[in-house]
């Protein structure tokens, strides 16, 4: 008879590889297949580890659960559910009927002016944040915490910022595209060097990452030079690479063959250990199930600190249940959806997702027809969105990754809506009267 942690890990993995290539070969990369990778990246490689080795003395794994082989095997089925229930929802999506999404976004030359505008406003609201944080805190480096009572706002501002800041560059290329002019490098390069001199000094490798995939995925979807799954691949692979190198010298340390490839597989490690932990306690009695109410504080977080002060006393109190699971206080959106109803919340969640996720890619196949035109299809931005903000943020949690994804979808759909001047045809239609207007009997 076949062990049951071998049929687990060859059914993962296979569902692994599958997203893995559906993410090389579209030609935009499907969500579902990223958020399938996310799942599994931060769950299989410690439940791998403890199954392997039961390390039991806490030399390897940080945390007894974590080093528990009969946990590590129910992890592994959490998973592979997550799989076939993303899968399952993406299936149902293909064949239910749908409505074709009509809401689309002019691009004009005017809103050229708007990314200057609205990337001048972000740079000014990062140094406002690096103010309110302490700049002499922010500027020590990585592992200095600061004492201030406005840190967490500055905190907020400043990697909330850098994220929308990644919008821009995308919104201004996707203007370029429309208007068939040549990319604004100027705008790009000056967003992309304040980015990298704020991943230098402090900025975290998450954040940085986010907010350059938007011009990752459309560089990947309009240039010839990344159509290829190899040219494609060794991007990918030379991007992780630098990403891991800049994590080792925000440490002060020089970055060597061992450095990178653990700190290639690290942030899966550390936040591996949350779900062994919440098993263990949900088995011990030590947590109850939260029957969805993350999921409802997700919604409310999106509602800016500025206009609910005291929001984190109410919305993340769960959080503290969840410390001294795993280390950095790192978490994953499995362990959190487990916490909501345990295979039912799995299924759930993950259905629904799976078929929001297939809803929203249907929804791109108009879009170099809408380009052609002139036009930014609204449901590309919810792609945006989901591609690089909420799935991205799958290992701060539920809380994290539906706020900061709401917050970044009103600020996308905010900066492609808002007119800065009314166009000149506008202007003519209400000064010059038309010939029905003039022709039109006059009621008494």
């Amino acid at each position: 008879m076949l062990d049951p942690k071998i049929v687990l890990l060859a059914a993962s993995v296979c569902f692994g590889l599958l997203a893995a290539c559906r993410l090389l070969m579209l030609r935009f990369p499907h969500p579902l297949d990223l958020a399938i990778v996310s799942v599994l990246y931060y769950t299989l490689p410690l439940a791998v580890l403890a199954a392997l080795i039961g390390d039991s003395s806490g030399s390897v794994l940080l945390h007894f659960a974590a080093a528990d082989p009969e946990i590590a095997l129910v992890s592994m089925q959490y998973a592979l559910l997550a799989c076939i229930s993303a899968y399952t929802g993406l299936l149902l999506a293909k064949f239910v009927p749908r409505n074709t999404p009509r809401l689309q976004f002019a691009l004009l030359k005017q809103d050229e002016v708007k990314t200057h505008l609205f990337a001048l406003l972000l740079l000014g609201l990062i140094v406002l944040g690096i103010i309110l944080f302490g700049p002499a805190t922010y500027f020590s480096g990585y592992n200095v915490e600061s004492q201030e009572g406005s840190a967490a706002s500055g905190t907020a501002l400043i990697y909330s910022s850098i994220e929308m800041l990644g919008l821009v560059i995308a919104y201004s290329f996707l203007i370029s595209r429309g208007l068939s002019r040549k990319p604004n490098y100027k705008l790009i390069g000056i967003i992309l060097l304040a980015l990298i001199s704020l991943a230098a000094a402090r900025g975290k490798r998450l954040e940085i990452i986010s907010a350059i995939a938007p011009l990752g995925i459309l560089i990947f979807a309009t240039s010839r030079l990344f159509g290829s799954t190899r040219a494609r691949l060794l991007s990918i692979l030379a991007a992780a690479v630098l990403v891991s190198m800049m994590a080792s010298l925000r440490f002060g340390e020089l970055p060597t063959p061992a450095s990178i490839a653990f700190n290639l597989v690290s942030e899966g490690l550390f936040a591996g250990h949350s779900l062994p932990g919440v098993i263990e306690r949900l088995n011990s009695g030590q947590l109850e199930y939260e029957y969805g109410a993350r999921i409802g504080a997700g919604l409310l977080a999106a509602i800016p600190r500025f206009i609910w002060p005291s929001k984190d006393e109410l919305l993340y109190t769960g959080d503290e249940a969840l410390k001294e699971l795993s280390p950095l206080g790192a978490t994953n959106i499995l362990t959190e959806v487990v916490l909501q109803g345990g295979a039912i919340a799995v299924i759930l969640w993950f259905l629904c997702v799976g078929f929001v996720f297939e809803r929203v890619y249907q929804g791109l196949r108009g879009f170099d027809t809408a380009l052609a035109a002139r036009r930014l299809p609204a449901m590309f931005i919810v792609y945006l969105v989901i591609m690089c903000s909420f799935i991205p943020h799958f290992r701060d949690g539920l809380v994290p990754a539906m706020k900061i994804s709401l917050q970044t979808l009103i600020f996308f759909f905010v900066i492609s809506g808002m007119r800065l001047l009314p166009s000149p045809t506008w202007i003519i239609r209400r000064i010059v009267p038309t010939r029905s207007q003039v022709d039109r009997p006059q009621t008494p």
